[in-house]
């Protein structure tokens, strides 16, 4: 595990152009965690295509792969966390297809559920090389 953490503004897409950074949140608030998130992503992106993935299904409001929401600032922010955002960003230059749709967590302990209901999933449509 890792310690909680998120751009201070913006979402996955400003970490991604370098303009915010990860910084943990909380106790111990302000240890920079963007090279480990990139990293992360990044190896997303590197299984996806070995994998030739064609649907996703991410932890929504996650500061990594959050969908339509992101933590962000103390908050919640419209916007892909940086995982979303690198896969989005990456597919729309190269061939291929993946799906990613967001899900939504329960209480702790408990596994996430596809949203539903009145929830909006909205799976996005993307190119994946």
């Amino acid at each position: 595990p890792r310690p909680p953490g998120g751009p201070p503004a913006g979402d996955g897409r400003d970490v991604l152009a370098g303009l915010q950074p990860i910084l943990t949140v909380g106790a111990g608030a302000g240890k920079d965690l963007t090279a480990a998130f990139l990293a992360g992503a990044e190896a997303t992106l590197v299984l996806a295509r070995r994998h030739r993935v064609r649907y996703a299904w991410f932890q929504e409001r996650s500061p990594s792969c959050g969908v339509h929401q992101t933590h962000s600032g103390g908050g919640l922010r419209d916007g892909p966390g940086l995982t979303t955002a690198l896969l989005r960003l990456q597919t729309r230059a190269t061939g291929g297809e993946i799906t990613v749709f967001g899900v939504s967590g329960g209480p702790a302990g408990v596994p996430g559920r596809p949203l539903a209901g009145g929830e909006e999933m909205g799976g996005t449509t993307s190119s994946i090389n």
